[in-house]
Formats: structure tokens, sequence, C-alpha cells
């Protein structure tokens, strides 16, 4: 009697146990079918027929990033009723990305990292989804990210006030960390009014002045070449060093531990801007 109750238990816990393994299973299975369901929760009426197939490129707890190919069926038709649903949604639009976050976006092509086609992109940004459809090659890209560097607000820089720029466009900036390690890589356009007082004021500056930067210093702008043909422009190079004693050396001098620079273009009011900390 009292085998056939311990014979009992043990059928009962081998039930309960393969219960719980069908149900992590079936459960498994069912997110699994639903990987390529985040282009729903883009406000436009994709339906799974559109999509082709996808491509996970990163997922984890924190990032999430993959690449939908859309079926472009009956000459085109597919694409133009999407393209329809893109121009009038209030959450999608033509204005691109800062450079910073363009950079997350890619695909792989035998191997190889390319970067994707900018020619008729539209953008989504809501929430933590960063998502591009691009119209010309029927695609689209999807980034889910939690953690994402913001970009610093600037009310000043350099002596130049910076809060009221007609254009701005971010190319890099400095990690989270506590030591604020990183860089910040900024341009700014202004209007021709704002652009003439900024050029008085630095004409009067102390730090700013006519003196071409070396080389070296003006490649760090290597998304913007065209500062090495600048005409009539303003420099600025300043270093940075570290405020507490602790890093004070034994000539009492402080430890340096990076540098910010500005070039200010006078023909076109725009302020290129570089900050490293090391």
């Amino acid at each position: 009697m009292k085998s056939k109750k311990v014979l009992y238990i043990i059928l009962l816990l081998v039930a309960v146990l393969l219960t719980n393994i069908l149900s992590i299973k079936i459960t498994s299975l069912y997110t699994e079918s639903k990987e390529d369901i985040d282009y729903q929760k883009l406000d436009l009426e994709i339906k799974d027929y559109d999509i082709d197939y996808y491509t996970i490129y990163s997922k984890d707890i924190s990032y999430e990033y993959k690449v939908y190919k859309i079926n472009n069926y009956y000459n085109g038709d597919s694409m133009d009723k999407i393209k329809v649903q893109l121009e009038n949604s209030k959450d999608w639009s033509r204005k691109k990305f800062f450079e910073y976050i363009m950079m997350k976006f890619y695909e792989r092509v035998d191997a190889k990292i390319t970067e994707i086609d900018r020619e008729d992109l539209y953008y989504y940004n809501k929430g933590l989804i960063y998502a591009i459809i691009d119209a010309k090659n029927a695609k689209l890209y999807y980034l889910k990210n939690n953690i994402i560097d913001y970009h610093n607000e600037y009310n000043e820089i350099l002596e130049i006030k910076v809060n009221n720029y007609v254009d701005m466009e971010i190319y890099n900036v400095k990690g989270q960390e506590a030591q604020n390690d990183g860089i910040d890589y900024y341009t700014y356009k202004f209007s021709k009014e704002d652009g003439k007082n900024i050029e008085e004021k630095l004409s009067k500056s102390q730090i700013w002045n006519t003196e071409k930067l070396d080389y070296e210093k003006l490649e760090c702008f290597k998304y913007n070449s065209e500062i090495f043909n600048i005409k009539n422009g303003y420099y600025c190079y300043k270093k940075l060093y570290e405020k507490n004693n602790s890093y004070i050396n034994a000539n009492n001098s402080k430890e340096e531990t990076g540098y910010e620079i500005g070039i200010y273009d006078c023909d076109n009011n725009i302020l290129y801007y570089y900050w490293r900390n090391f």
C-alpha cells in the first residue's frame, strides 16, 4: 500500500514536470512565432503578408535591432499604399535623425557591415523605438534601445549662445559613465542676423582668433571636410583640466583630461564643435 502511494506521488511529480516543460515550450514557440510583429507597433497598417522576410541583427533585454523586407508586389502597389500612410501619419516624417542615431542603422551584405541607402527614407521616433522605412528598396528598419545615449542640450558653447540655432546636427555624444568620458561632436546653423552678432562677439573674444588650427586638430571633424575650405572663420582650442587636487602633479600643474575645439564659419553662419575627454 505504501509503495503504491509513493508511486502515485512520483507519477504526479512527473506529470507536473512534463506539464511545466510543455507549457514553457508552447510559450517559447508562440514567442518565436511573434518575433516579427514589431512592425505592428509603428502606427501603420502593415499585415503579415506585407512582410517577405526579416533579419534579427541584435536582441537582448535592453537592445533590439531587426530589418524587414517588405513585399512590393503588383508592380509596387504594396509600397505605394504604405507611402500614402506614411505621408498622412503624425508619427512618421521626412526629418532625418541625428547622425549619431543614423549610424546605429545598418545592414550586413556578404558578411560585411554596410550603411543603409538614404535616398528615400521616412523616420519614426516614439518612446524607446526608432524606425526607418526605405521606400526605394521596400525595407523597414526597427530599433528599440532602452539605454540609448541622449545628447546634451547646450545653452552656450565657448562663449557662443547656441539655443537659438536654425538647425543642428549631432555626430557623436559622450557616454553616460560616471567619469564622463567620451566625445561630443555637434554642428549648429544660425540665421544671418544671429551669425552677424556671433561674428562681432568673436572678434572681441580672448579665446577665439582667425588663425587656422593645424591639421591634426581639424581632422577631428571627420564628417565635415568643408571646414578645410573656410575662408572667413574663427577658431578656438581649449584644453580641459582635472579640478580635483588629487590629480595635481609634482609640478603643481593640473592634469590635462581632454580638450574642446570650436570653429565658426562666418560666411555660412555655422559653428562646428568638438569636445573630447580622455
